[in-house]
């Protein structure tokens, strides 16, 4: 469930990042949202890890 959890959150930040690039936001917020989705990526790795 944790594991499902953290895949959603990890499509919010895309779709946010996604609206970002269309919006042209600032590249500081940019970087933000890409190091949130780095940090998402490896919590769900490191979960599945522990699963498998």
């Amino acid at each position: 469930m944790h594991i499902v959890r953290l895949h959603r959150t990890l499509e919010d930040w895309r779709d946010i990042r996604h609206c970002a690039y269309e919006q042209g936001w600032a590249p500081l917020a940019s970087a933000i949202i890409s190091i949130e989705i780095d940090l998402l990526e490896r919590k769900i790795a490191e979960c599945a890890r522990t699963l498998f």
